[in-house]
């Protein structure tokens, strides 16, 4: 569970012990404050920092050697002030008020400086903290930014399981397009071959599900099916177990037959679609389920999803969730 929100960052937080270069820190759209940090330490931390502090040029000429001028202010006004803070204060030993459990606003914001900076391992001691949990919260309702916390942060369980609800949960909008609920999500730096296999095997598993009831059509139609077990009536009973898919497909707007990436609806409604079909029988034919008991089937392809992951991406997962 995430800590309650403390209090917003003011400027005496970014006033750090031997600071020997200005940080100019945004804390607000009318509040924008210079702190005070530690170069070594900023150094240290990330090379994204480092390079910012010891830039290429320009450099003065001693007697012995070339040695770079550090620059006298670094600009953190893009930055979130919360997220940056924590880091800050992980990178000047400042442990105590780093938070053992941060909200997911926090986390996606310090997924987002974590990997612009590329200091992961600055904050990697509090993992064992900050992802307890990680695969029940990365698939909660609203928080589907965990798909770029766990690509940063090497969170393999988190990802596999909100990228295997992502498969089950995606609908099309009226452009045909996947509402991931996530805003500029082509903007995240998130594999795009991870959302295109989202994608195709969201496709496939609709496939697999249209073609339960599309079969079971079809045998009716090719005279295939012997859905009744009973030896009288038998053609009045299948007339009607056919007349009752038929209708139950065209009442769910699946017929005529529909190709798999024509489905706007979400593999866990139209599963459910599915589910809820009724069969009519005749009186005494109790037993006359048949083909047309789907149920089963369905399960089985529910729980036959595979991970949407590649073995390439578990790899990079891998090597993010080691120390370097």
């Amino acid at each position: 569970m995430a800590e309650p929100s403390s209090t917003d960052p003011v400027k005496d937080d970014f006033m750090f012990e031997y600071g020997d270069i200005s940080i100019k820190v945004k804390l607000s759209s009318e509040k924008t404050i210079i702190g005070k940090a530690d170069s070594n330490a900023l150094a240290r931390a990330s090379p994204v920092w480092k390079k910012f502090i010891y830039p290429p040029f320009p450099q003065i000429e001693s007697d012995e050697s070339t040695v770079p001028v550090p620059v006298k202010e670094l600009n953190f006004t893009e930055d979130d002030p919360a997220a940056l803070l924590v880091l800050l204060r992980v990178a000047h030993l400042c442990f105590r008020n780093v938070p053992s459990s941060p909200s997911y606003e926090l986390l996606v914001k310090l997924a987002t400086l974590c990997d612009q900076y590329d200091c992961i391992d600055l904050v990697r001691p509090w993992f064992h903290t900050w992802f307890w949990g990680e695969a029940s919260e990365a698939t909660k309702d609203g928080q589907e930014k965990w798909l770029f916390i766990a690509w940063v942060f090497g969170r393999e369980s988190a990802l596999n399981a909100l990228a295997l609800k992502l498969v089950k949960e995606l609908s099309l909008d009226e452009e045909g397009k996947a509402d991931f609920k996530i805003k500029d999500i082509g903007s995240l730096p998130v594999p795009q071959s991870l959302i295109e296999n989202i994608l195709k095997i969201r496709i496939v598993t609709i496939g697999r599900l249209l073609q339960l009831p599309y079969t079971c059509i079809g045998r009716y139609e090719m005279n295939k099916a012997k859905s009744c077990k009973k030896s009288n009536s038998r053609e009045s009973c299948d007339a009607m177990s056919y007349g009752c898919i038929l209708k139950s497909v065209e009442n769910a707007d699946l017929w005529p037959r529909l190709k798999a990436q024509d489905v706007r609806t979400s593999v866990s409604k139209l599963a459910s679609t599915i589910n809820g079909f009724q069969n009519l029988y005749l009186s005494g034919h109790d037993n006359c389920l048949g083909i047309f008991d789907m149920k089963t089937s369905v399960a089985g392809i529910l729980s036959g999803i595979g991970s949407p992951l590649l073995e390439s991406h578990r790899q990079i997962l891998k090597a993010r969730n080691q120390q370097t």
